[in-house]
């Protein structure tokens, strides 16, 4: 009947109540309060926004200027004296990264606060790189000289100093041929011929420049640097061509990197907790 069907029901509900009620005793119990247990269909709701405050502060600051980096880092470490931020440098040079709710290994933070410094290449460095890519026709390496006449200077094999105007003018007076030479070579079982072909640069009464030099940092606001491109004459598909290639870049990389870890060193010394090479990995669960 309906009376004992109603009270059978009621009989199902307390027991998986009381079931519920020592699972989840079971979980706090033996979890020391880190874990909730929550009844199968049961939804939780964040109820944060309905507070006076929030409960973590969640400010993540990202600049491409080092001096807006260091100012930020440098008033928000005296906002909060409890909270000592520590500065992550990348390896590359690139940019660096800074945290300010580490919290100490007894009382651990979220890590919700930070700040992330991500350097824009240079202009002329980016035109490099270009120019190192490939390789160029005579108009292209001209272009290149002229739209950047205060960055990039040419010089002679052994290291004198080319007139820009001059070095321009060389460029465009040269001519670049292909010459081929054939060779022949015999022994008793066969006879075999090839063709060797070599570049001629022709035309011009100064000898083609043996590399230039860009002088640029390799981000924005970092060191300036001496990149050397070396020049050297290549052939194509159709016709010889001009290739230019960056010297020791990964030292480039490695001195640029040198210079933001000691810059930031200086500027923010005594304001954080420290400066490091590296990466910052805020484990999983957060």
């Amino acid at each position: 009947n309906e009376a004992g069907g109603g009270v059978m029901e009621a009989a199902v509900i307390d027991k998986i109540s009381a079931l519920n009620e020592s699972i989840a005793g079971h979980v706090a119990d033996e979890t020391t309060g880190q874990a909730l247990y929550l009844p199968p269909g049961a939804t939780l709701a964040a109820a944060e926004k309905f507070a006076l405050a929030p409960r973590f502060h969640r400010h993540h600051y990202e600049t491409e200027r080092l001096p807006d980096f260091v100012a930020y880092v440098t008033n928000n470490a005296l906002l909060a004296a409890m909270h000592v931020p520590t500065v992550y440098v990348r390896a590359n040079g690139s940019g660096a990264r800074a945290l300010f709710d580490h919290g100490e290994p007894t009382a651990p933070q979220w890590g919700h606060h930070d700040a992330l410094l991500n350097l824009r290449e240079a202009t002329a460095w980016a035109a490099a790189q270009r120019m190192a890519s490939g390789v160029h026709d005579q108009r292209r390496v001209i272009d290149c000289l002229e739209d950047w006449p205060t960055h990039i200077t040419a010089h002679q094999g052994n290291g004198d100093d080319i007139p820009h105007a001059k070095a321009i003018a060389t460029l465009r007076r040269v001519s670049l041929e292909a010459k081929a030479s054939s060779t022949t070579e015999e022994n008793d079982m066969a006879r075999q011929r090839t063709t060797l072909e070599s570049i001629e640069a022709r035309g011009a009464d100064d000898t083609l420049p043996a590399y230039f030099v860009v002088h640029s940092p390799i981000y924005v606001g970092t060191c300036t640097l001496d990149i050397v491109l070396r020049l050297s004459v290549r052939a194509a598909e159709k016709a010889p061509a001009l290739a230019l290639r960056i010297v020791g870049q990964e030292s480039l990389a490695e001195e640029t990197a040198q210079w933001v870890e000691a810059t930031l060193r200086e500027q923010l010394a005594g304001k954080v907790a420290g400066v490091y090479v590296g990466d910052l990995t805020i484990a999983a669960g957060r």
